[in-house]
């Protein structure tokens, strides 16, 4: 039979290498490990990894022997080492990439034709219900032979909204004027 595998329990629960520990995370300009406390450890984590199985089967085991579970052990461990390779080459991406600053910026500028209050999108001051509000758009949208509109403000909104609600939605159209507006 092949060589005997056997565990020390004391070995196994109490003492840990070097590679089994847990490495600091070194937050003030990286991620990942920090440098200090990888360059501490002489033995990498996977420095078992892409070696061959045990040499000590020379023959495909018995299914349930020690053996069979060693190889099928050494299988996954070279699996879990593939994997573990494939997350150390994208980390190394991420802390390449995430060295780059990137700023958003957000502009809310509304051209000054788009910008007034009279306009159907708005007609703030006015408390519209979605059926008025669709209603204020289709005379809104009504065009002549030629393209042009038909209906200008209040033309628009009059026999839809009440004359309080047109003199109320005036009245807030002052807050649209560029003149009015805050440099920021």
């Amino acid at each position: 039979m092949g060589a005997a595998v056997g565990f020390n329990k004391a070995q196994q629960n109490d003492e840990r290498r070097p590679s089994d520990t847990v490495r600091p995370i070194n937050s003030s300009d990286d991620c990942g490990p920090d440098e200090d406390a990888l360059a501490s450890h002489t033995r990498s984590p996977l420095s078992g990894c892409g070696s061959s199985p045990s040499k000590a089967l020379s023959s495909t085991p018995a299914p349930g022997s020690t053996e069979a579970r060693l190889l099928a052990l050494e299988q996954q461990f070279e699996r879990q080492c593939a994997e573990i390779r494939s997350l150390q080459e994208a980390l190394v991406d991420v802390k390449r990439d995430g060295r780059r600053i990137v700023t958003v910026l957000q502009y809310n500028i509304l051209a000054s034709y788009l910008g007034a209050n009279t306009l159907p999108w708005f007609l703030y001051g006015a408390d519209i219900t979605s059926e008025e509000r669709k209603a204020v758009f289709a005379k809104y949208n009504q065009r002549d032979a030629s393209g042009k509109p038909v209906n200008s403000w209040p033309t628009y909104a009059e026999g839809i909204l009440t004359p309080a609600q047109i003199q109320e939605v005036t009245k807030q159209d002052a807050h649209f004027h560029w003149s009015t507006r805050k440099v920021r």
